[in-house]
């Protein structure tokens, strides 16, 4: 199974407009620029400089390097958590007499397996297969509680 590079996925919303409200506190609570985060269309400064919430990263009175800084911190605390593994991971579950293996990378389900050998010579494409929200959540929550019954396997 060929490890991947990991990309950062930042988080996905529920809607459009959730995302914008997210923006938009993250441009309040670290002065970030409007203009800059696309929510204004302007060919002057943004509105939020006018009112002094912006410190001007917009008409360059504020210089790159400290506007970048300011992003990067929303960014950070923004992200979500770094996949704990250096690869990919199957839980194995069992139920009655059928045990199944399910196939996960970087928060991605890859695939189902009813055996080991299967599981191994899986030689899909993690970049073929979406990062979905809820895949995400639940497998977060799922490797906090250990549950007896499922094992989980670092390939």
């Amino acid at each position: 199974m060929e490890d991947t590079e990991e990309e950062t996925v930042l988080d996905a919303f529920t809607s459009v407009h959730a995302a914008k409200r997210h923006l938009e506190q993250l441009i309040k609570n670290y002065q970030l620029c409007p203009k800059l985060c696309g929510l204004e269309k302007t060919n002057s400064v943004c509105f939020s400089f006018q009112l002094g919430r912006c410190l001007g990263a917009c008409n360059e009175e504020e210089g790159a390097l400290s506007y970048n800084k300011r992003v990067h911190e929303a960014l950070t605390l923004f992200k979500n958590a770094t996949w704990p593994y250096p690869g990919s991971i199957a839980i194995k579950e069992q139920h009655l007499k059928r045990t199944s293996w399910l196939l996960f990378n970087q928060w991605r389900y890859l695939g189902t397996f009813d055996n080991e050998q299967d599981l191994n010579a899986f030689t899909g494409n993690l970049h073929a297969v979406y990062w979905d929200r809820d895949t995400y959540r639940i497998l977060k929550q799922f490797l906090k509680e250990e549950r007896p019954q499922d094992e989980v396997v670092v390939l």
